[in-house]
């Protein structure tokens, strides 16, 4: 594995269908208007080439923002002793009463809000992780 072509630079929500962010990790978030998660972006799964060994991936950090996000309900547990970081398990997107309402799923729990849009920025070329 030398390299992973990255299909572009900035991600939104046409690509929403195409976009998976199950395992990601998130190292950061901050609130001012949008919802901005800095996260680890996993853009490909490498299956073992020896069945029982671990996947290896392409994973890029990334800054997920959603924008003008109102509403917002986190219910979230962190296990005492357990990791600093919340990873997703997945993104749902609904329409309700003509409105956005997304739900980050991750380990500790949900994150729900309304936004109008969002937008992945990719800030470096994936790299090859064993883990």
């Amino acid at each position: 594995m030398t390299s992973y072509e990255l299909e572009k630079w900035i991600w939104n929500e046409d690509d929403f269908t195409k976009m998976g962010w199950h395992d990601a990790t998130v190292y950061g978030m901050k609130l001012d208007g949008d919802l901005v998660l800095d996260l680890d972006y996993i853009f490909q799964w490498n299956q073992p080439e020896v069945e029982g060994f671990y996947f290896t991936f392409w994973v890029a950090p990334c800054t997920l923002i959603f924008h003008s996000a109102t509403d917002l309900s986190f219910e979230l547990t962190q296990p005492i002793g357990g990791d600093r970081w919340i990873e997703i398990d997945d993104i749902d997107l609904a329409e309700h009463e003509g409105r956005k309402k997304w739900t980050i799923i991750t380990q500790q729990g949900d994150i729900s809000f309304y936004a109008k849009s969002f937008k992945q920025l990719v800030r470096r070329r994936p790299t090859y992780q064993l883990s």
